[in-house]
């Protein structure tokens, strides 16, 4: 499987925040781009995430399932990012 970090986050905003237009304000990106990625998620793994009804975005099982190890993948993401920052700007020794 080859997802990124982006669909990741896209899949747990989608999945905190209820609904797609919630997660595009979240992320600062357009509801269709959110839509995109997520679709694109749900074709990379062969599973629906979301049961899609009116201006909702329910959980699937599958959904469920998955969200506490792609929660934990984006959290390792940002403090990767975080400490890579603070490295660049001299604010860290090298170990």
């Amino acid at each position: 499987m080859n997802f990124s970090i982006e669909q990741l986050q896209s899949f747990v905003a989608v999945y905190e925040n209820g609904s797609f237009s919630k997660a595009a304000l979240y992320l600062d990106k357009h509801r269709t781009t959110i839509g995109q990625v997520i679709n694109n998620l749900e074709d990379e793994l062969a599973v629906d995430l979301f049961q899609r009804s009116g201006r909702t975005a329910e959980p699937t099982e599958d959904a469920a399932l998955l969200y506490r190890y792609a929660k934990q993948v984006v959290e390792q993401a940002r403090s990767f990012d975080k400490l890579a920052l603070s490295l660049s700007y001299g604010e860290l020794e090298h170990m």
